[in-house]
């Protein structure tokens, strides 16, 4: 008969969270509660050597992720007070782990989203005027700004390759299951509507390919939530599987 591991040691068994590599894919970092905390972690993917940079300056539970900037000098993390999820952002050094507070809001919910390919910028979800909405500002916390203004919550403000456009989801829809993808400029110009499956379907924007023309996608239009492809130019959709076909679709013509 196997020997049983007791509860008490199961329920001690340390987890991390949320890998993320660095920009230049040398890198990867993550939460971990190995010390019975949850503290920030870089795992050098070269030497396999894993460094903690936090110590104790992360929330205890998680409620939101971070972000590398650019130069993988640093990384975003949003951190509440006391539970209250009221999330302020906050930089940490990877080099020294010294700790510096960007905003501070105790009104408001902010997520960092991701920094622009010149480092200028870093786009933000919060809600500090209303609805959860996409903002930009300087790492610094300076120059805050509002990109979109929606009725229902917007998520995302993912930069394209050449900081031309920033991909994101909302719901423009009575409907509020449904979910569509759109793109805007960076300064919150030209926002359209690109992909929308079906009515009520949960459409998502999930990263930028590196010619900047095509989209990974979700969509549980099928059923079920199914990757796909789409060029935001012409909107043709490929991978997601609608009734046995392939849908198409154009997001110019909605």
């Amino acid at each position: 008969m196997p020997a049983r591991i007791p509860l008490a040691e199961l329920a001690r068994l340390p987890n991390f969270y949320l890998p993320t590599a660095s920009w230049s894919g040398d890198k990867i970092a993550f939460y971990w509660d190995k010390t019975g905390r949850m503290e920030l972690y870089v795992l050098d993917l070269h030497t396999r050597e894993v460094h903690q940079l936090s110590h104790g300056e992360v929330p205890r539970a998680l409620r939101a992720g971070f972000a590398w900037d650019r130069t993988d000098e640093s990384i975003v993390f949003a951190k509440d007070h006391d539970g209250n999820e009221q999330h302020d952002l906050y930089a940490i050094s990877v080099k020294t782990s010294a700790v510096k507070q960007l905003t501070n809001d105790p009104t408001c919910q902010e997520y960092v989203v991701e920094f622009s390919p010149d480092n200028q910028w870093l786009t933000v979800v919060t809600n500090k005027r209303g609805q959860l909405n996409v903002w930009k500002m300087r790492p610094d916390g300076s120059d805050y700004s509002q990109l979109t203004a929606y009725t229902n919550p917007a998520f995302g403000g993912s930069w394209s390759p050449d900081g031309q456009w920033l991909g994101y989801v909302t719901n423009e829809s009575p409907n509020l299951r449904n979910r569509d993808v759109y793109l805007m400029r960076p300064d919150g110009a030209e926002a359209r509507r690109v992909l929308r499956v079906k009515e009520g379907s949960q459409d998502t924007f999930v990263d930028w390919a590196p010619d900047g023309r095509t989209i990974a996608i979700t969509s549980d239009a099928s059923g079920v939530n199914r990757p796909g492809m789409l060029d935001w130019q012409t909107g043709e959709v490929r991978g997601i599987v609608s009734n046995g076909l392939f849908f198409e679709h154009s997001g110019w013509t909605i």
